[in-house]
């Protein structure tokens, strides 16, 4: 898979990026707060999928085209004032797959300055599954994709396969079964990081 660009419209209700990457290697370089995690966090939550994180954080569009198994992709999420959306199209075969949809429990825009509320509904949308019309795009999103693997800049890596999340340090590696893994275990794992 190669990420080809990425276009991101009024991130926390102001901020646009267009960020074209190239064969070989790009570098994101900007001052503090000019939104180079922004970016990485948006592509990481986008190829997971993790709706949680998108549901949480205030966007106009994020449109991600890639390049996978030699055909082109264009990934299109946007929110409106009710819901966030996917549609995904394969622009080599001109096939356009179903929408994913999901309704906000609490719009994003009010969350911003609002870390408590925040906290509070982290994981209400971790439960979420495909209606019948999405199964395929599902599918192809939350099974198919490869998902990305973090590299901090701890130098730690983080990635999840399959139903495996596995993170590793220069010190120790560590595979937890997703099934298996509680929030308790990230602080075992920033501990053991140290």
């Amino acid at each position: 898979m190669k990420i080809k660009e990425i276009k991101i419209r009024k991130l926390y209700g102001f901020m646009d990026k267009d960020i074209e990457f190239k064969n070989n290697i790009s570098i994101l370089v900007g001052i503090n707060g000019s939104g180079k995690t922004s970016v990485l966090n948006l592509i990481n939550w986008l190829l997971k999928p993790n709706i949680g994180e998108l549901c949480q954080i205030e966007f106009e569009s994020i449109t991600l085209d890639f390049n996978y198994k030699a055909d082109d992709y264009i990934l299109v999420c946007a929110q409106n004032k009710v819901e966030i959306t996917f549609n995904l199209e394969n622009a080599s075969k001109k096939k356009k797959f179903n929408q994913i949809q999901a309704t906000f429990k609490t719009h994003p825009k009010k969350l911003t300055k609002n870390e408590q509320l925040k906290d509070a509904i982290a994981g209400i949308y971790e439960g979420l599954g495909p209606e019948e019309h999405e199964k395929e795009t599902w599918a192809f999103l939350f099974g198919e994709l490869p998902k990305p693997i973090v590299i901090g800049l701890d130098r730690n890596l983080y990635t999840e396969e399959g139903e495996e999340i596995r993170f590793q340090t220069e010190k120790f590696y560590l595979m937890i079964k997703k099934e298996q893994f509680v929030e308790k275990d990230l602080i075992i794992i920033h501990l053991l990081a140290r």
